[in-house]
């Protein structure tokens, strides 16, 4: 009898052990900031933008007064769509979920001319069964790959980027959004946020668990930089302040620099015009906000995992210039 007791109370216990492991291994492990040597951020690239990210929120690679002799842009490691206009002489490079929906749907319905007689202030209107662009394809036309052509080396080549944790937390709930709506089943659970922040390797993290494309869930770096560790682009912005950056940074130069910025003044007005509203695209697919100490514990493990530092030293980290201390943008 005593025997039968004793174990039962051990088959309890280790199922209480077996809870508590793996509660603890899934749990959000809360840590100060800065406090550990895994929270502390990465050192600025060699390639760092990070102190004008922080200062102004948006870096010139290459001024438009440069452009003319380009030498040193390239192809990016990884390819996306782009957005391309001969006839204002510039390229959008498009990075999955840094606002490129809400970018392009303005771009269209400013530049490429469409539905002409919708009034910016109000909500931005569906376009899906609209041509790309009805002032033709020279105004603006898609490329699902961002190579690099002789005939836009004089182009003004912009993207933006966002904070790492923000796209991530992002991208998790994307790939919900396209499991839910899939209609039927998948392998594999969907990835939680905390082991996106673990993951080395995103896209086999999400593989057999949505039908969001893998190639959303590519690091921002392998967009914009070559593979000889060159910026594919002229202009950065940072994604948080896009309506400020558009409307008093980046159109203003896109004008200036386009050969038909006066004849076309009014498509740029009404591209100001649509960013000063404040646009969003895409508001059906964001989830519910991560608890705090989730974002803290997935800011830590990301500062500390070697795939996302690229990122990091590239546009988000800088140093103080009052102490030295290294600060992470945003």
């Amino acid at each position: 009898m005593r025997a039968t007791l004793g174990r039962a109370a051990a088959r309890r216990w280790f199922g209480v052990l077996v809870l508590t492991l793996m509660w603890l291994l899934d749990a959000p492990t809360a840590a100060p900031v800065g406090a550990d040597a895994w929270c502390v951020p990465p050192e600025p690239g060699p390639l760092s933008v990070g102190a004008s990210m922080c200062r102004q929120h948006y870096a010139w690679i290459r001024r438009p007064a440069q452009l003319a002799n380009t030498q040193g842009r390239g192809s990016p490691k990884a390819q996306f769509w782009c957005v391309v206009s001969r006839r204002h002489r510039f390229v959008y490079h498009y990075i999955p979920l840094n606002g490129g929906s809400t970018i392009n749907h303005i771009m269209r319905l400013s530049i490429g001319g469409l539905l002409p007689d919708h009034d910016p202030a109000d909500k931005l209107p569906e376009v899906q069964d609209q041509a790309f662009s009805r002032l033709g394809e020279d105004a603006l036309q898609l490329f699902y790959h961002c190579q690099l052509h002789e005939d836009t080396a004089n182009f003004l080549h912009f993207a933006f980027v966002r904070d790492p944790l923000d796209r991530l937390h992002s991208m998790q709930h994307l790939g919900l959004f396209w499991r839910t709506n899939a209609g039927h089943g998948f392998a594999r659970d969907a990835p939680s946020l905390m082991e996106l922040a673990r993951s080395r390797d995103l896209p086999a993290t999400f593989r057999d668990s949505t039908v969001m494309g893998l190639d959303h869930a590519v690091h921002q770096h392998d967009m914009l930089v070559t593979a000889d560790n060159r910026f594919a682009v002229d202009f950065i912005g940072d994604l948080a302040y896009l309506p400020e950056i558009m409307t008093e940074a980046l159109i203003p130069a896109l004008q200036e620099h386009s050969p038909y910025g006066q004849t076309d003044a009014h498509l740029f007005d009404r591209m100001r015009a649509y960013f000063a509203k404040r646009p969003r695209l895409n508001e059906l697919r964001k989830g519910a906000k991560a608890h705090p100490d989730e974002l803290r514990s997935a800011r830590c493990l990301i500062l500390a995992n070697p795939a996302f530092q690229p990122d990091y030293k590239l546009f988000y980290v800088t140093r103080d210039a009052s102490n030295g201390t290294l600060q992470v943008c945003n």
